[in-house]
């Protein structure tokens, strides 16, 4: 549309030194207090998948006791109102993600429970103001591009990505998701529908 510009992602194939709990350069952490961030993956937790785009990528968790991960990153320009976006990321999971957990100490737990991912548009930094977009349950160990349309219903300076769980969630789950390859946010007519894509 006339005067809408691309926004474009920052580190949007998440590059960085691969450390637990630990975030590449550009992004913020949104999770719980007193719970671990996200990891830059491969080589924790005995995560060994090869990364989809570039050398790293993203692993993050969610736990029977209610609490999940996510982070994102200030914009460079705002999304904005009643303007529609093109968006798309690639999703994955290992067959394997243990570490031990406040439940147990002495024996590792496989976060390995398929789990939803969302999109929120924030007005300030980690700030959940709008659900943008929410897939079903991933439960494929392959790498996959979901491509989503974002129609945002006011002004948000702050993207940023979570994983939630598929179930109640009272019942918990024990899961994770693989993240990588960002797009950039691409301004569109908002004709096209809404469902989420994977291929």
């Amino acid at each position: 549309m006339a005067g809408q510009t691309v926004i474009p992602l920052k580190n949007a194939s998440f590059e960085g030194k691969p450390q637990y709990s630990q975030l590449p350069k550009k992004w913020r952490v949104c999770t719980f207090f007193h719970q671990s961030p996200p990891d830059t993956q491969p080589g924790s937790f005995e995560v060994t998948k090869k990364a989809f785009d570039g050398e790293t990528y993203i692993g993050m968790i969610v736990r029977k006791d209610g609490t999940w991960e996510s982070f994102g990153q200030d914009l460079e320009s705002p999304m904005l109102k009643n303007q529609a976006y093109q968006f798309s990321i690639v999703l994955g999971r290992s067959e394997n993600y243990l570490s031990f957990s406040k439940r147990s100490r002495k024996k590792k737990t496989n976060y390995n429970d398929p789990v939803k991912f969302r999109i929120w548009g924030g007005a300030d930094t980690c700030e959940k103001s709008e659900l943008l977009a929410e897939t079903t349950a991933i439960d494929h160990f392959d790498w996959r591009r979901y491509e989503f349309i974002l129609r945002p219903k006011n002004n948000y300076a702050f993207l940023f990505f979570e994983v939630f769980s598929a179930g109640k969630i009272l019942s918990g789950a024990d899961g994770h998701l693989l993240l990588d390859a960002a797009s950039d946010l691409i301004p569109i007519s908002g004709e096209e529908k809404s469902e989420i894509k994977n291929r």
